[in-house]
């Protein structure tokens, strides 16, 4: 067997083995406890939709009387109760 030869027939680990695998895919638990990444990036959207929304309804109701709207909710939350009982 001749120098070269040990050269010309190494493998790479990947030829081998195929390639290295974390232990922990995107949407597995890691070790740190942090959630998938996929979780992560549901809540994410979620409290940017509902932040978005927070705004919009803040905009929209500055133009009246905060008192009008508590008792208008008032009345409402009065009659679906009258509704239910």
């Amino acid at each position: 067997m001749s120098s070269d030869s040990v050269y010309y027939d190494w493998k790479p680990r990947s030829a081998l083995f195929g390639p290295k695998r974390s232990k922990t895919g995107p949407d597995e638990e890691s070790s740190a406890g942090k959630p998938p990444l996929r979780r992560r990036i549901d809540e994410a959207v979620r409290r940017r939709i509902f932040d978005l929304t927070v705004t919009e309804v803040k905009d929209r109701n500055a133009r009246y009387d905060q008192r009008e709207i508590l008792d208008l909710i008032g009345e409402e939350l009065n009659a679906a109760r009258a509704d239910h009982s």
